[in-house]
């Protein structure tokens, strides 16, 4: 019996944990990645996704890992008065 209550929730946790780390690795929230056709900030001229907040996996884990925080905020309103 509980060998059928396991088997589905650890597929379902091992998915979910999955999830989170390509989010991690991408500087990205969940919402960002199921609704990134929604923002403009996640999008290049020719609608193309683009995270213009991805360093690259090891920058973005190591970010996330250490805390080391940073105003994204600043950078997308310097960014958007630059172009």
């Amino acid at each position: 019996m509980w060998l059928f209550l396991q088997i589905p929730l650890v597929m379902v946790v091992a998915f979910l944990v999955g999830r989170q780390a390509i989010c991690i690795a991408g500087n990205l929230t969940i919402n960002e990645l199921l609704n990134s056709h929604r923002y403009d900030y996640m999008r290049r001229d020719d609608t193309t996704f683009y995270n213009r907040f991805d360093r690259g996996p090891a920058p973005n884990c190591l970010q996330f890992w250490t805390s080391k925080q940073v105003a994204w905020d600043e950078m997308y309103h310097q960014e958007r008065l630059v172009s």
